[in-house]
């Protein structure tokens, strides 16, 4: 049984739509960002936080009928297809910040590696519908590091 912070959970909670697939990447993530806690979420989300983007972090704007953020709230790592956000990981840090103590570097790696979650999960959520089974997520090929001295891999000479 699933406890919160008001007491036990019910008996008929259900994973988020996606979960299984997001779920392997969450031990990579804290193990990349130091993470307290780490969790999906799908789409659509109760709390605004602040949001990893490409070379950025956007903080939410306080809107009518929606809770402020804080930073003690986590930060959001939107998961897309299509350019449509259909769920997100919540990175909660050890220490409360907005996300620009994350290395820009990181931030990118991060991005990329759960650019493919978000196809896999929009395929689940069609075959779903359709009643068929979608094929497996295929981890992406790992990029070699960037080469700094003009040189070029072997493999490309």
């Amino acid at each position: 049984m699933f406890t919160t912070s008001s007491g036990p959970a019910s008996e008929s909670w259900e994973p988020p739509v996606g979960g299984a697939i997001a779920e392997p990447m969450v031990p990579r993530l804290c193990a990349m960002f130091g993470l307290r806690a780490c969790w999906y979420e799908s789409f659509p989300f109760d709390t605004q936080l602040p949001r990893i983007e490409p070379g950025r972090i956007v903080l939410p704007a306080d809107e009518p009928g929606v809770a402020s953020w804080s930073g003690e709230m986590g930060i959001e790592l939107p998961v897309r297809h299509g350019g449509l956000t259909i769920g997100r990981y919540v990175l909660v840090p050890a220490t409360p910040t907005t996300g620009v103590e994350f290395p820009p570097t990181r931030r990118a790696e991060a991005i990329a590696m759960i650019a493919d979650v978000g196809s896999a999960i929009a395929e689940t959520i069609v075959a779903e519908g359709e009643g068929t089974t979608p094929p497996p997520l295929r981890p992406r090929p790992t990029i070699p590091h960037r080469i700094t001295d003009g040189s070029r891999p072997a493999r490309d000479r």
